[in-house]
């Protein structure tokens, strides 16, 4: 990580000498405009290096936002959706997915290394419940590079099993249901007989029918 934060200041030292602005001055509007700038690239490692560190700022980025809401919250609990949350320029839906992975992250359950480039998706990935989070590392889903469309298909894979355990369990209630008033008309019947035989229900008939049910 530290060797990935000087590859980052020495490209925006390289963009500030390119446009003559001293690094030493404090950063600006201007400064910020250049950071962002395109720079001439002449190669495709070039090209792949300069995309492979944005997306490292961007990651830097958001996960240092949901700190710093994570912090605001413990310290201005009162104030905190009312006065903070509702002056930024993002919901209180996306602040409280960039505080869900911050605390995933400082609470060890995630290295920032395993965290997708995309707030969104990392969130996807943060949520999931314990049983759900091992089955997506044994699956190898615990990544930087997840994308969105692979989560959400794992995600869709835990629904149809529940699902589908849910539908079984149903079924085999239903089941029950159905053998239990066969087994009342089937007790009807041979109270029935037995009245008319004039057996009592000490004998061995009712050791059948308990049989049945066992």
């Amino acid at each position: 990580m530290a060797l990935a934060k000087f590859a980052v200041s020495k490209r925006r030292s390289d963009r500030l000498a390119a446009f003559g602005v001293e690094e030493a001055a404090p950063e600006s509007m201007r400064t910020r405009a250049l950071s962002n700038s395109v720079l001439d690239l002449h190669s495709e490692a070039e090209v792949v290096e300069e995309i492979n560190k944005l997306w490292l700022e961007a990651q830097e980025k958001f996960l240092a936002i949901g700190r710093y809401l994570c912090r605001a919250k413990l310290r201005f609990p009162g104030a905190f959706e009312k006065t903070i949350v509702s002056a930024l320029p993002f919901g209180k839906n996306i602040a409280y997915q960039l505080r869900a992975v911050a605390e995933a992250v400082d609470a060890g359950r995630f290295g920032e290394d395993d965290l997708p480039k995309s707030y969104s998706t990392a969130y996807r990935l943060v949520s999931l419940q314990p049983g759900d989070l091992a089955a997506a590392r044994a699956q190898g889903l615990v990544r930087n590079d997840v994308t969105r469309p692979e989560l959400e298909a794992f995600r869709r894979k835990l629904r149809a099993r529940r699902l589908d355990a849910v539908g079984k369990h149903e079924s085999l209630l239903a089941e029950r249901v159905t053998l239990v008033a066969q087994l009342n008309q089937i007790q009807a019947r041979i109270d029935l007989i037995d009245a008319q035989l004039g057996v009592t229900a000490e004998q061995p008939h009712q050791e059948d029918v308990d049989a049945i049910v066992m």
